[in-house]
């Protein structure tokens, strides 16, 4: 079963209270906080339904993982069931309380059921740009559907980049501007400000892998593909594994 724990080791600043110690207790009630009820009731379940549909990307891509493990954006917690034996302990953060929530509740199910996890797990309130960890204190670090987010994606990327151990993985899935069509970008463009409003933050056009390469990541592993089944404006995507 997991071990549900707190730990200030590795932090090169000092990082927020971890939300997580086997209680809900200190996640902050939404009801509190200064976000719409869209943002800290609706959308939490919204992304807990769009998660279930990369089901399969998790199987093929968090297998790699090992380790200490760094989730960006973890959500509701969707990625914590799907990594394997090799990973240690997985350090999951979000700058939303609301979906931290979300992500501390499933925990406490697997806790109170039989499907314990193998690893030990922290959740916490953190951003992605300014990265509370030490330099070269993870074995990997997790990007899925997170980065389109991030206010400032260079820095983020960055920040990837200094706590990643040398040859640690960035394991990266995300849906990006379109590559080579000129039409279909430039809808993503015109698009961009709706849909950044409804989807709290959500870019349809960064071009996340530029990002990557600007920190010093080799991207040319990366897979470029467009998801079936998906709005066209949100289909151009990006995944594979980048070694530091």
């Amino acid at each position: 079963m997991a071990r549900l724990i707190s730990g200030r080791a590795g932090c090169r600043r000092p990082p927020r209270e971890p939300l997580w110690r086997g209680s809900i207790a200190r996640v902050p009630d939404p009801r509190h906080e200064p976000l719409g009820i869209y943002r800290d009731r609706l959308f939490p379940l919204l992304l807990g339904w769009v998660s279930r549909h990369f089901d399969d990307d998790r199987r093929r891509l968090l297998g790699e993982a090992r380790g200490r493990v760094l989730e960006l954006g973890v959500g509701t917690g969707a990625s914590l069931g799907f990594y394997g034996e090799a990973v240690d302990e997985v350090v999951g953060i979000d700058h939303s309380p609301a979906v931290l929530r979300r992500a501390a509740e499933r925990l406490r199910r697997k806790e109170a059921g039989e499907a314990g996890l193998p690893h030990a797990v922290i959740l916490a309130e953190a951003d992605a740009q300014a990265l509370p960890y030490d330099d070269a204190s993870f074995d990997t670090v997790v990007a899925f559907l997170t980065l389109c987010s991030v206010p400032d994606p260079d820095e983020a990327a960055r920040e990837i980049r200094r706590v990643l151990k040398p040859g640690g993985a960035l394991i990266v899935l995300e849906h990006v501007r379109a590559h080579r069509e000129g039409r279909l970008a430039a809808w993503q463009d015109r698009l961009d400000p709706i849909w950044s409003r409804a989807a709290v933050g959500c870019h349809l056009n960064r071009d996340t892998a530029a990002a990557l390469a600007r920190a010093g990541f080799d991207t040319a592993p990366l897979e470029r593909y467009r998801a079936p089944r998906t709005w066209r404006p949100a289909s151009p995507r990006i995944r594979g594994v980048l070694l530091a």
